[in-house]
């Protein structure tokens, strides 16, 4: 393996996070109970639920270590999701963002209700869903719970605990933490 800032330039890219690893790693346990996670994720928020190539079930105490992500992505997400979904959806983030303040957790059915809904294809959302997405992989909004396949959304200051929400350490202790939680999680690594 090569020295430890090739690694950290490494995780860095790849986004590796602990939980990518652990998520993995806890499905192929014989004592893992799916509703289990329920409990975890929904009732007593010692998990969040984030995404990276796939969805993540996160520790809580990474929320802090993700608010990096959330300002990259924002940046990016606005960029190309201009081009590539339909309807201005940046328009509707502080409509869906007043709709959950006053009336509580919301789901994509909830929001737009009067807007066009797209074909079924995939990722042809109403511009409204496209808010929610948006502000999710912002850290703007939180998945409060699953209803089936379905996430709900809900104020992130209403589901992640506040000694996590307002915290900010540095990029550089943001990819110091992603890398040597990834390799606590694979157990060993060499150093040539």
């Amino acid at each position: 393996m090569r020295p430890l800032r090739d690694v950290s330039r490494i995780c860095n890219s790849l986004r590796m996070t602990l939980t990518d690893l652990l998520s993995n790693n806890l499905a192929r346990q014989q004592f893992y109970h799916p509703t289990d996670l329920r409990k975890v994720v929904d009732i007593n928020r010692s998990t969040f639920q984030g995404l990276t190539q796939d969805a993540s079930i996160l520790p809580i105490k990474a929320f802090a270590f993700w608010q990096h992500k959330f300002t990259r992505d924002g940046a990016l997400l606005q960029k190309c999701w201009k081009l590539w979904h339909r309807g201005d959806f940046l328009a509707q983030t502080q409509t869906a963002l007043d709709q959950i303040a006053s009336q509580g957790p919301v789901g994509s059915g909830d929001v737009g209700t009067q807007e066009k809904r797209g074909d079924g294809g995939w990722c042809n959302w109403h511009p409204s869903k496209t808010a929610l997405k948006y502000l999710w992989l912002t850290g703007r909004i939180a998945v409060t719970r699953r209803e089936g396949f379905r996430k709900i959304y809900d104020l992130v200051e209403n589901v992640i605990p506040n000694v996590y929400l307002h915290q900010h350490p540095s990029p550089d202790d943001s990819t110091d933490w992603a890398c040597r939680s990834a390799l606590q999680a694979m157990g060993f690594a060499t150093k040539k």
